[in-house]
């Protein structure tokens, strides 16, 4: 019986020390989150006044790089979903037939190297004007003021129709 009470309070500890780490993980993982906010947030705002970027693009660019991230159950992060998003954006400036939809797969973005490289891809396209004849906006949508706005992750989501 002694045994079992020296069991019992060694798991005791155990389970405080990783609800302690646990929780110092938590409070790690939101400072992360409000420094990518902040991050991303500068980056747009250098973005608009470098190249002098429209509403619509402003809107755009910042839909691309600020998806939905938190805590979710799914397997997929901002990075994979921002991924998908710049890859969309890229492969939309660079389309020559406005007319075809342009698919693009969401996955898990193992290289952080490539991740870096597709921002920089995109940045250097904004800088050449890519955004400025894009029509990434559903035209049928309703028009909620002057500043619509586009999901590309909802976009790329959107089950397709079948024929009947």
């Amino acid at each position: 019986m002694n045994n079992l009470d020296v069991l019992f309070t060694r798991n005791y500890e155990e389970i405080i020390e990783l609800a302690n780490q646990i929780e110092e993980t938590q409070k790690n993982l939101t400072e992360c989150y409000h420094r990518l906010i902040v991050s991303l947030e500068l980056i747009l705002l250098l973005l608009e006044l470098r190249f002098e970027l429209s509403e619509e693009a402003s809107v755009i660019v910042r839909d691309a790089l600020t998806s939905e991230f938190g805590e979710t159950d799914s397997e997929m992060n901002w990075e994979d979903v921002t991924y998908a998003n710049i890859g969309y954006l890229i492969k939309n400036m660079s389309k020559k037939d406005k007319e075809s939809g342009t698919l693009v797969n969401l996955h898990v973005v193992d290289d952080i190297e490539k991740f870096k490289k597709h921002l920089t891809l995109l940045i250097d396209k904004i800088s050449k004007g890519g955004l400025d004849n894009i029509e990434l906006f559903d035209k049928n949508a309703g028009n909620q003021g002057n500043n619509p706005q586009i999901n590309m992750v909802q976009n790329l989501k959107k089950p397709m129709k079948k024929n009947v």
